[in-house]
């Protein structure tokens, strides 16, 4: 894993670099790149990870294998990260820890063990009554190609129209839909003054811009506004969840993509889209409002890259989402 688990690669000064088992000359992701590689290269069944900004999720694309980032405060996170000494406790919010498999149902196995109180993390209750029953396919699930201005490449837009039209052939209905209101440009700053609030004291100056901070959050007053545009957020994709139970979406730009120095932009279709934006622009969303995400290998590029997507859902319903991921067709 990258320094501290903060990273879109992985390649750190202990053990080096990780490679894409689909491709070595590739990164597997961050930060749980490691892991993903892993499991994809069949090294291991199931690997944890922490998920801050897609963690979990963008490994779990690049690689070609299954990933859960669990609702906020489903799983305890608790011993994931080093407290700084003498500062007490700093994440709260947004981060998770979860699995990545190679099937759906070793996510929820793992869920299952894995979530609800320890005793240490006092925001997290107990584990909610198991959801066991398969869902019928009618019930309504949305999907989009890209939002807020970041382009997709158009291998993973086709793949995502792709797997909508099969779901649409099988009985679901299956529309194309944002959640309306949502504010997509207040997203990042939302995300900005959190993280950079409570997380700022762990990052080393050399990856502090994997935050995508512009300036160092220090005050109190930005930290609550913060959270008060994250519960905006929040209840503008409650309200989209009451009328979908799934939304299904990019992961990232782009398939797995070259090894590089950090900071150097990642080539879409010809366009440069800057290395935050192409790594974290499509994940930050539901890192900002806590909703489950099952990221889902549904194709192959033209290179024989995976390609991954989301499947987001409302928040706590996490075993009713892994349900609705595993009848969609591969």
């Amino acid at each position: 894993m990258p320094p501290l688990g903060f990273g879109f690669q992985t390649d750190g000064p202990l053990l080096g670099r990780a490679n894409n088992p689909w491709d070595t000359n590739r990164t597997p992701g961050g930060s749980t790149g490691g892991g993903a590689a892993a499991v994809a290269a069949g090294l291991s069944p199931l690997e944890t990870g922490s998920d801050f900004g897609g963690s979990i999720r963008i490994p779990a694309h690049f690689c070609g294998v299954y990933g859960l980032k669990p609702t906020e405060h489903r799983v305890s996170a608790a011993g994931d990260t080093p407290e700084p000494p003498g500062m007490g406790r700093r994440v709260r919010h947004m981060a998770v820890a979860g699995p990545l498999a190679r099937s759906v149902e070793d996510l929820r196995l793992c869920l299952s063990r894995v979530e609800g109180a320890d005793g240490r993390q006092w925001e997290v209750p107990p584990a909610p009554s198991r959801d066991t029953s398969q869902r019928p396919c009618t019930t309504p699930e949305s999907w989009t190609d890209g939002f807020g201005g970041v382009p997709v490449s158009a291998e993973i837009r086709a793949a995502l129209e792709g797997l909508a039209g099969q779901l649409a052939e099988m009985g679901c209905q299956v529309e194309r839909r944002d959640p309306p209101g949502l504010d997509f440009a207040a997203v990042t700053p939302a995300f900005r003054a959190v993280a950079g609030f409570e997380a700022s004291p762990l990052l080393p100056r050399r990856i502090e811009f994997l935050v995508r901070l512009q300036t160092r959050v220090t005050a109190g007053d930005a930290y609550v506004q913060g959270l008060n545009h994250r519960d905006a957020l929040i209840a503008r994709m409650e309200q989209f969840f009451v009328d979908w139970d799934a939304w299904l979406c990019p992961a990232a730009t782009v398939s797995a993509f070259s090894h590089r120095k950090p900071g150097v932009p990642i080539e879409v279709d010809g366009q440069r889209v800057a290395y935050g934006a192409a790594g974290s622009h499509y994940t930050t969303i539901f890192t900002v409002t806590g909703n489950p995400v099952v990221t889902l290998p549904i194709a192959q590029s033209s290179e024989g890259l995976p390609i991954g997507a989301q499947l987001a859902g409302r928040r706590r319903g996490d075993m009713e989402l892994l349900n609705l991921a595993a009848r969609s067709p591969r």
